[in-house]
C-alpha cells in the first residue's frame, strides 16, 4: 500500500495544484469580470407599461460617450453642455444656474422665461435664461439664507435665516418686509399676494395656522395647532378655499385627511390607503395628487390621484401604479397629466426613511391622470436623482433639478 501511495502521490499533487489554479481563476472572473444582475433590454415601447419593484426596468442601453454625465462630469457653473441618449429622441441640457436654493420657473419678474433662484455664492437672487445670461433681480444681499420660498409668479420670495428671522421681498417694488420669527412652513396663494404659515409660539396653546398679506399685514388666525403641527401641510389651494391639509392616523395602514379652510369652512375629509400623506393640488384645485407608503408596497411611497373639492372630496381615488413621492411631480396646465421623476428601484422602507433613496437614479415619466397610462420620457436615462420637476408654460420643455449637484437641466418633449 505504501508503494502504491508513493507512486500516485506526485499525480495527486499535480491534480491538486491544477484544481486550485482553476478555482482561483473562476473566483477572479466571478468577482471582477462576470456580468451582474439581469440583462438590460432595449425598450420604452410607448405602450405605457410601467415596471414594478423587482422587475427588469427595460431601460434603453446608452453609449457612455453620449449619455448623461456621471457625477464627476457635472457641476461646472455656467457651462451649457448637451447630452444626447442613443435613442436620439430627447436632449438633456444643463441650465446655467449656480448651486442654488429653491429654483423656480419664470413668470412675473421673469416673464421672458428662465429660472429664478438664490445663489449661495453671492447671496443674491437671479434669473437665468437658456442662453446662459443671468441678471440679478435685486442688488439686495441675503447672507446665509437657509430656506427660500418663491411665489407662483416668481416675483416675490420669503427668505428664512438660521437665527429664525424671516423676511419677505418684492422684486418688482424692490422692497423688504419683516415677518414674525415664529413663522414656519410658508405657502403662497395662487396670486402671490397672501401667505399662510404656522405661527409656532413657545406655548403650544398659542400655536396657530395663520394667514396674512405678503407683507405681514392683515394677520388672521385660522386654526389652532397645539402639538400637531408636524401633521399639518400648509398648502394653499388654487381656489383659495383651503389653506392646509391635516392628516390624522386611523390605524397602522390608513390616515384621515382634513381640509382646513381659510374662512373656517367645514369641508369633507377623506381616507388615504397608507400613511405619511403628502399632497399637491392640480392647477384647477379640484384634485389632489398624493403619495403614501403601505406595507403592501414594502413601505415604499406610492402615487395616487383623487377628487378634492366640495362634496366630491375623496371620490374617484386611483392608484397610479407609480412608486415615487408627490413632490417629485408636476402637472400640465390642464391638470390631466403629471410628469414625475421615478426612482428606478426604491429600497424597502424608503417611505419611512427617505434618505435611503438619496442616491437612487430616477427616470422621467409622463402619466395620464385620467387613465393611468404611463410612458417614459424617451432619450432620458436615469443617471440623476431629481429634487424638483418643472414644466414650461408651452409644455414643450421639462426641467428638473439634480439633488446632488443643485444644477437644473431641461429636456425637450
Amino acid at each position: 500500500m505504501q508503494i502504491f501511495w508513493a507512486k500516485i502521490k506526485p499525480y495527486l499533487i499535480v491534480f491538486g495544484f491544477i484544481a486550485v489554479v482553476l478555482g482561483l481563476g473562476f473566483l477572479i472572473y466571478w468577482f471582477f469580470f462576470a456580468p451582474t444582475g439581469a440583462p438590460v433590454n432595449e425598450n420604452v415601447n410607448g405602450r405605457g407599461q410601467f415596471p414594478v419593484s423587482g422587475e427588469n426596468r427595460n431601460t434603453p442601453t446608452i453609449d457612455n460617450r453620449n449619455g448623461l454625465p456621471n457625477s464627476n462630469e457635472v457641476g461646472r457653473e455656467n457651462e451649457n453642455i448637451n447630452f444626447e441618449a442613443n435613442l436620439n429622441v430627447g436632449i438633456i441640457q444643463q441650465v446655467p444656474t449656480a448651486v442654488s436654493i429653491a429654483p423656480a420657473l419664470g413668470g412675473g419678474a421673469t416673464s421672458d422665461g428662465g429660472f429664478v433662484y438664490y445663489d449661495k455664492n453671492t447671496d443674491k437672487f437671479y434669473k437665468t435664461e437658456d442662453s446662459g445670461l443671468r441678471k440679478a433681480l435685486s442688488d439686495q444681499e441675503f447672507p446665509d439664507a437657509e430656506n427660500v420660498i418663491i411665489s407662483p409668479g416668481a416675483d416675490k420670495a420669503i427668505v428664512q435665516f438660521p437665527d429664525g428671522s424671516n423676511i419677505a421681498y418684492d422684486f418688482n417694488k424692490q422692497q423688504q418686509y419683516t415677518l414674525p420669527k415664529e413663522g414656519k412652513d410658508f405657502s403662497f396663494n395662487s396670486s402671490g399676494d397672501q401667505i399662510a404659515y404656522k405661527f409656532m409660539a413657545d406655548d403650544p396653546e398659542s400655536r396657530y395656522l395663520v394667514s396674512s398679506g405678503f407683507d405681514g399685514s392683515d394677520f388672521k388666525l385660522i386654526e389652532p395647532l397645539g402639538y400637531e403641527d408636524r401633521d399639518v401641510q400648509v398648502n394653499w389651494s388654487p381656489t383659495g378655499q383651503v389653506a392646509a391639509l391635516f392628516r390624522k392616523g386611523i390605524d397602522a395602514d390608513r390616515q384621515e385627511v382634513y381640509f382646513i379652510g381659510t374662512q373656517g369652512e367645514n369641508f369633507r375629509s377623506m381616507i388615504t390607503p397608507g400613511r405619511d400623506f403628502k399632497g399637491e393640488w392640480s392647477p384647477q384645485g379640484d384634485r389632489l395628487l398624493f403619495s403614501v407608503y403601505t406595507p403592501e408596497a414594502d413601505y415604499k411611497p406610492t402615487l395616487w390621484i383623487v377628487e378634492a373639492q366640495g362634496d366630491r372630496i375623496g371620490f374617484n381615488r386611483k392608484d397610479l401604479g407609480v412608486q415615487t413621492w408627490v413632490d417629485k411631480c408636476t402637472f400640465d396646465d390642464g391638470g390631466t397629466t403629471a410628469y414625475c421623476a421615478v426612482p428606478r428601484e426604491l429600497p424597502r422602507g424608503s417611505g419611512l426613511v427617505r434618505e435611503l433613496a438619496d442616491k437612487v437614479p430616477d427616470d422621467l415619466y409622463k402619466i395620464d391622470l385620467r387613465t393611468g397610462f404611463k410612458t417614459q420620457v424617451q432619450g432620458v436615462v436615469g443617471r440623476f436623482t431629481a429634487d424638483k420637476v418643472f414644466l414650461s408654460d408651452d409644455e414643450k420643455t421639462l426641467y428638473y433639478t439634480d439633488k446632488k449637484t443643485g444644477f437644473a437641466y431641461k429636456v425637450k418633449l
